[in-house]
């Protein structure tokens, strides 16, 4: 059965130092901290790789994330990975669960996340499954 998940989240990027496999590449690091509000209520950490000039709307990124809190009332924690390009101002965008990093009572869980930014204000879609009990 499939679940769905609502809410909003608070994000900050934080510039990373390039270390031996960016230095010379253009390729950028960041920190990601996050906080998660509605149905999952959670904090999440991670790392992103991204390039390009996202000032004349081309650009790539790559990041995983570790959330950890409560989804719908379940306390664990889950990884997700991104993949993100834009070119021309056109986003593509796909976030999907880790398989096999669920723990707690999230162990087991799949799925996919879609991201909307509208004025400054982020939310997120979270199509997921669990195991029958």
């Amino acid at each position: 059965m499939s679940l769905r998940a609502e809410g909003s989240f608070d994000v900050k990027n934080t510039p990373l130092a390039a270390d031996e496999t960016t230095a010379g590449t253009g390729i950028g690091r960041f920190a990601l901290d996050k906080q998660y509000h509605g149905d999952l209520e959670a904090t999440a950490k991670g790392l992103m790789l991204g390039c390009g000039n996202p000032a004349d709307g081309t650009a790539g990124y790559v990041a995983l994330e570790q959330v950890e809190g409560t989804l719908a009332g379940l306390a664990g924690s889950f990884a997700v990975q991104h993949s993100g390009t834009m070119g021309h101002g056109t986003l593509d965008l796909k976030l999907l669960i880790v398989p096999g990093s669920g723990t707690g009572e999230l162990a087991g869980i799949s799925g996919s996340m879609s991201f909307a930014n509208d004025s400054g204000k982020h939310s997120y879609v979270l199509d997921y499954t669990l195991p029958q009990p």
